[in-house]
């Protein structure tokens, strides 16, 4: 009884995460509230959290600002490995369901000069919307992809600008960006 009681209980939490993200997962740059990524009130604070979170076919909506937080230590900003469909989409002012778009840019961006690529990508089919990838920055002989590097990837970009995106002393160079 005891064993059947926890089972319920785990397939019942699995539920309830996956009915808040249903209607897609919100990102704020510093998150809010209790950063579930339910609502606006409650944005995650990263893209990396909302690549994490997202279920299959999951959309991400992100408000204007600078997404600059990374996993601490990681070479990418985001990594999204083997998700079978995400949309991602920028510019949103941050009210609403999920509300107006316009209000500004939302940049994905190394903040600093530091040797980091912005986004990489496997085995995954991606759908970008009105977002910036600036400043993706690598240093070596064989670097791939300063703002994105995508393997086996089925990408669409919609309304998106690359900036200032570079590759220093490299042999070969692959990616994008």
């Amino acid at each position: 009884m005891k064993r059947a009681l926890a089972v319920c209980s785990i397939a019942w939490g699995i539920a309830l995460i996956s009915a808040a993200h249903a209607g897609g997962i919100y990102v704020t740059p510093d998150g809010a509230g209790a950063r579930t990524g339910a609502d606006w009130d409650n944005a995650l604070g990263s893209l990396q959290a909302a690549v994490d979170a997202s279920a299959a076919d999951g959309t991400i909506y992100l408000a204007a600002g600078n997404y600059t937080n990374g996993p601490s230590g990681a070479p990418d900003l985001c990594a999204i490995t083997n998700k079978t469909s995400i949309t991602i989409r920028g510019g949103y002012a941050g009210t609403g369901t999920p509300g107006a778009r316009g209000a500004g840019e939302s940049v994905v961006q190394n903040p600093t000069v530091r040797i980091g690529r912005l986004l990489r990508a496997r085995n995954t089919a991606l759908l970008f919307d009105g977002v910036v990838f600036e400043g993706g920055y690598l240093s070596g002989k064989n670097s791939a992809g300063a703002g994105l590097h995508l393997t086996t990837c089925d990408a669409t970009f919609t309304n998106c600008t690359f900036r200032g995106n570079h590759i220093n002393s490299a042999q070969y160079s692959y990616g994008a960006g």
